[in-house]
């Protein structure tokens, strides 16, 4: 099954916990500024697994533009034209870890606390079985206490902890935490990629 005809049920409209509402959607090319901005107000620390700097401006463009051979859906919620929420489903097309999804979601820190990382990952998860994944993944840094609680909350277990063995952007040490899910995929879609 093509991503196409799986992500054709988007954009959606959706109500958070807040009683606001928003559009959860694919990001689209003329998102790049809008996400620019989000990625600037997100705290360092919560952006430690981003292997690139995409506060600046030049390897920000080069990711968002010129994305990898790896088929990375990255869903957005968006209220009157501001990212409140991302969520990136990454899968790798050949080798040993092809059935395994890489699952990344950061919430703009105004708009917390209202359910939209887990409904991203609800979507994620379900965009997955799509795509023929068994199992995904997702890795943090210790501190991420919240984030970890919520993808927990959505069946994520902890699969390591390795203490004091990721270093951040300024050589702090942090323990690395890697969770992970199996997910039931339909057998029509096993085989997908």
């Amino acid at each position: 099954m093509s991503l196409e005809f799986v992500l054709e049920k988007y954009p959606t409209k959706v109500t958070m916990k807040n009683d606001e509402t928003y559009e959860l959607r694919p990001v689209r090319d003329e998102d790049a500024i809008s996400l620019h901005r989000f990625w600037t107000a997100i705290p360092e620390e919560e952006r430690m697994f981003v292997k690139k700097r995409l506060t600046d401006r030049e390897p920000f463009e080069k990711w968002f533009f010129e994305r990898d051979d790896e088929v990375t859906p990255i869903l957005v919620l968006e209220q009157a034209g501001k990212i409140r929420a991302f969520g990136r489903l990454r899968q790798r097309l050949g080798g040993w870890k092809r059935h395994i999804g890489e699952v990344n979601v950061l919430v703009h820190p105004e708009t917390r606390g209202v359910g939209m990382s887990s409904r991203i990952i609800e979507d994620l998860v379900e965009i997955a079985r799509y795509c023929g994944l068994t199992k995904l993944e997702a890795e943090f840094n210790g501190e991420r206490r919240i984030a970890i609680r919520s993808f927990a909350a959505m069946g994520f277990r902890e699969l390591t902890r390795l203490p004091e063995y990721i270093q951040d952007f300024n050589a702090a040490y942090h323990d690395y935490v890697l969770m992970g899910v199996d997910i039931v995929t339909d057998e029509e879609f096993a085989s997908a990629y």
